[in-house]
């Protein structure tokens, strides 16, 4: 669902038709698949780890949002201008509701109160598809009355045909931005759902491998008139509480979707859009997760701030912009908190015995010999707040003897090099200091 609306969002803002987008796909498959692979021998897949999740969560509720108001407008039977973001679409759907067509509102009316139903006090049975043919069905009969609604299209095997991708240096240049948006999206979000499976079954996932794999199936489905290919997270654990052990189970899978889509494709020629637009939006609304959005918004300013800027990022801006926002301010606040190390100092006391508190190198007072223990990360980023803190201490007229102690900070540059080296001529030139 991310990734389709990914592409939405992408091809909307290129003002693309069906029919251009449809042409572009392929070509578009084939890059998301080559930034894959060669993302893979690179081992960038170790990079989710920088990406807070709160990125995921806020990117996947503007989505929500965007595919909302997108079925809207199919919902009340509206004819209105496309738009890339849900900002533009709200607006146009606004503008467009004097002119909403009451028979497909009324078709929407049905199929919810069929759906729903079904949902809530017999889940174990195909909802969905109980509520498009019982959909169809009053569709027809309705029709005796003069109710009228516009109808998908059917799904045959002509409509699979293979196809190559066309090489254009002006779709390139378009199709570039939004093709490492949907890999970079795909990345992050089947690398949560594969961590969370791996926990619960007791196995290691390695990303890289599963981002190689990605890349091959996005490369088969550029030939293949298909879609971008991410995880899914409840594909992914229907299938493991279904009792899966093997891969093998995927691939019965789909050779049971490629049968059903065989036999059943054309009587898809008879559901109503609206009726799919409806159920789509429940769809929507599913993937607000309320429990999620109060983690990221109490646990931490932090979290908070990631997942605000993503997805008001997502309402206002194109959703492949706003994951880029979203992941460059996690990085950026990641970067702040490895940017401060954590300094102790271990000094003596009157009594001449040992103690151990963090540092307070901007103190009044401060003991003659004190040894300053550094932990954590401790690299170019964090130099400019060690050597100033360790400026003052040196400066301070109290200090006679300081002692650095680097054993476990990690992560030492040529930066933070320079940095030490530029702190002992400093030292040196504020006697009586001995260093």
């Amino acid at each position: 669902n991310a990734t389709a609306v990914m592409l939405l969002s992408a091809f909307l803002t290129l003002d693309y038709g069906p029919a251009q987008a449809m042409a572009a796909m392929p070509l578009l498959l084939l890059m998301v698949g080559g930034f894959m692979v060669l993302g893979s021998f690179l081992r960038i897949a170790g990079m989710t780890q920088y990406i807070s999740r709160a990125v995921v969560v806020g990117y996947i509720t503007a989505a929500a949002f965007l595919i909302i108001v997108n079925q809207l407008k199919n919902v009340c039977g509206l004819h209105v201008p496309r738009a890339g973001t849900f900002a533009e679409s709200l607006v146009n759907l606004i503008m467009g509701l004097p002119g909403t067509h009451w028979d497909s509102l009324l078709i929407a009316g049905i199929t919810l109160a069929v759906y729903l139903p079904l949902r809530r006090w017999a889940p174990f049975l195909p909802g969905v598809a109980l509520a498009l043919v019982a959909s169809a069905v009053l569709t027809m009969f309705l029709g005796r009355f003069g109710v009228e609604a516009d109808l998908l299209s059917a799904i045959s095997v002509e409509s699979w045909p293979l196809t190559l991708p066309t090489f254009s240096g002006f779709e390139f240049n378009e199709l570039a931005n939004a093709a490492l948006a949907v890999a970079f999206l795909s990345l992050l979000e089947s690398s949560s759902i594969a961590k969370t499976l791996a926990a619960q079954a007791g196995d290691r996932v390695d990303l890289n491998q599963q981002m190689l794999s990605m890349g091959a199936a996005n490369f088969a489905c550029a030939f293949g008139s298909g879609m971008a290919v991410s995880g899914s997270l409840t594909r992914s654990m229907l299938n493991y509480r279904s009792g899966a052990q093997t891969p093998v189970a995927s691939i019965f899978s789909g050779l049971l979707l490629i049968l059903g889509l065989l036999f059943l494709g054309p009587l898809i020629a008879y559901i109503p859009r609206p009726a799919l637009a409806v159920l789509v939006i429940t769809v929507g609304v599913s993937l607000i997760d309320r429990e999620k959005i109060l983690v990221m918004l109490r646990t931490s300013r932090g979290d908070a701030a990631v997942f605000l800027v993503t997805f008001i990022g997502g309402l206002i801006l194109p959703l492949d912009t706003a994951i880029y926002l979203g992941a460059g301010t996690s990085i950026g606040l990641f970067l702040r908190k490895a940017a401060k190390p954590n300094l102790k100092e271990i000094a003596f006391d009157d009594r001449g015995n040992v103690r151990e508190s963090p540092a307070d190198l901007k103190g009044k007072s401060r003991p003659a010999v004190s040894i300053v223990h550094v932990e954590g990360d401790l690299f170019f980023a964090s130099s400019d707040v060690f050597l100033d803190q360790m400026r003052h201490l040196a400066a301070h007229p109290d200090a006679r003897i300081i002692i650095l102690r680097l054993r476990n900070a990690r992560h030492l540059d040529a930066t933070v090099a320079l940095a030490i080296m530029d702190l002992a001529r400093f030292a040196q030139s504020v006697p009586p200091l001995l260093w």
